[in-house]
């Protein structure tokens, strides 16, 4: 595996987790964001947009290509961090 192949930010307030967000990544030309949740109470604080900032933040050339699945309610957030939508994305679905 190689050295921060995987990256993962958690945000604390109070004893509480409010964020959570994953990245996997190949450091090479390709990163996989896995997963971004914001606790419900917490949201449209721009929680999810620093964490994303965060997980993107050494690649300002913009030479690595980001993948991520994202929630069916969540294209607006996803359009706002520059990501668009892809025609070419194929899936294997996991079974129950």
């Amino acid at each position: 595996m190689m050295e921060r192949a995987d990256r993962t930010i958690v945000v604390v307030e109070d004893s509480r987790i409010i964020g959570f967000a994953r990245a996997l990544c190949d450091d090479v030309s390709n990163r996989y964001i896995s997963m971004v949740v914001v606790a419900a109470d917490k949201r449209g604080q721009g929680i999810g947009t620093q964490m994303v900032k965060r997980l993107i933040a050494d690649d300002d050339e913009g030479k690595i290509t980001w993948v991520l699945r994202a929630g069916r309610d969540s294209g607006d957030f996803w359009r706002k961090q520059g990501f668009t939508e892809s025609q070419i994305a194929m899936e294997r679905v996991r079974r129950a």
